[in-house]
C-alpha cells in the first residue's frame, strides 16, 4: 500500500511516495521508454534476493509483452504497466508545472512519473529538480531518459522523502542567494 505525500515549502512541491511494491511498475515504465530489457532496470526494491530480482524482471517482461503498451501514448503506458500512485505523481508534476511551481523529485518512482509528465508535456521538465540518485538500477536509466542530474548522490535506495528532506536547505540557500546577491554593478565593482 502506498501513501502519496505533497510537501509545500515556499512555492516548491516535494514529491515522493511511502510504500511497498512500486518499483515493479516503475521498472516497467522505464523499460518501455528506454527499450531496456527488464533485468537491466530491476533492482532489489524493498529487499529481494537475486532469485526474487530475476522473478520480478520476468514478471515485468511478461506484463509488457501481454499488455503491449504504446510508448507514443503515455496514458496507455500508465494504464497498462503503471499504477495509481504513479499517475497521481504524474498529475501533480503537470499541475505544478502549469502553475510555475518547481517540483522536487524524490526516488525512482517519482522519476518514472517525471518521464510520463515530460511525454505528456515536455515543458514540465523545466520545473523538475531531482533530489537524489537512487541505488535502484532503474534510477540511472531514468536520469538518462530525463537528461537530468540529481543534486545528491548518496546511494540511498528508498525515496520516502529522504532526498527531498536533505535538499530543503540547499534549495533554500540557492533561492536566497539568487534573490539577494548583488550584481557587480550593484556592489560598485567594475569589470
Amino acid at each position: 500500500m502506498s501513501q502519496y505525500k505533497y510537501l509545500y515549502f515556499d512555492r516548491n512541491v516535494y514529491i515522493f511516495r511511502i510504500g511497498i511494491a512500486n518499483t515493479t511498475p516503475t521498472s516497467a515504465i522505464i523499460s518501455v521508454y528506454g527499450n531496456y530489457e527488464p533485468i537491466e532496470v530491476t533492482g532489489i526494491g524493498a529487499g529481494l534476493n537475486s532469485e526474487g530480482v530475476i522473478h520480478k524482471a520476468n514478471v515485468i517482461k511478461k506484463s509488457i509483452e501481454l499488455n503491449a503498451p504504446d510508448k507514443n501514448d503515455p496514458v496507455d503506458v500508465l494504464a497498462k504497466v503503471g499504477g495509481f500512485e504513479i499517475g497521481a505523481m504524474t498529475g501533480a508534476i503537470l499541475a505544478c508545472a502549469s502553475r510555475n511551481i518547481p517540483v522536487v523529485l524524490d526516488g525512482v518512482i517519482s522519476y518514472a512519473s517525471a518521464i510520463l509528465a515530460i511525454k505528456l508535456n515536455p515543458l514540465s521538465k523545466l520545473y523538475m529538480i531531482p533530489s537524489h540518485f537512487s541505488a535502484e538500477p532503474a534510477s540511472k536509466k531514468a536520469f538518462d531518459l530525463l537528461e537530468l542530474s540529481p543534486m545528491l548522490q548518496m546511494d540511498m535506495r528508498l525515496g520516502e522523502g529522504s532526498g527531498a528532506a536533505l535538499c530543503f536547505n540547499i534549495i533554500e540557500a540557492a533561492n536566497f542567494t539568487y534573490k539577494n546577491m548583488y550584481t557587480f554593478e550593484e556592489a560598485g565593482f567594475t569589470v
